[in-house]
């Protein structure tokens, strides 16, 4: 299969804390999301948007951010093993970046416990945030 075929039917989903899809997919996950994630706290959460990944009806990834004034943190951004380097996070992250522009957030920030990640990060224009020493950031 393509990327370009798996592309097609990419999808975002809009989800609440309390759906039960999340804890079922952070039960089968929990050891890689620890790995790339190791100070997530699934309870801290509840006031989070929170966003299931989907291709070709199978659920792939999630996406957790909050926001805390002009900022946006970037929570957790999980994609499991089988579907990365499919560009999923460029073809999407530009688009939210888009979003929270337009609703007047200054800067996105994000958190990584993993060296692979954080240059994954860089790839979509995060840099070191000097104003938040342990995250990275981007201007919007």
């Amino acid at each position: 299969m393509s990327v370009t075929a798996i592309m097609t039917d990419f999808k975002y989903i809009t989800i609440n804390s309390n759906d039960d899809r999340i804890q079922t997919f952070f039960d089968q996950y929990l050891n890689d999301i620890e790995f790339f994630f190791p100070d997530f706290d699934i309870e801290e959460i509840s006031f989070a948007e929170i966003e299931l990944m989907i291709i070709d009806d199978q659920l792939c990834g999630i996406l957790i951010y909050q926001d805390k004034g002009e900022e946006m943190h970037i929570e957790l951004d999980y994609v499991i093993k089988e579907f990365r380097n499919l560009g999923i996070g460029q073809s999407y992250i530009p688009y939210l970046f888009y979003q929270f522009k337009k609703a007047g957030y200054k800067e996105v920030y994000a958190k990584t416990g993993n060296e692979r990640h954080k240059l994954y990060l860089n790839t979509l224009g995060f840099n070191s945030s000097k104003s938040h020493p342990d995250l990275l950031e981007q201007k919007l």
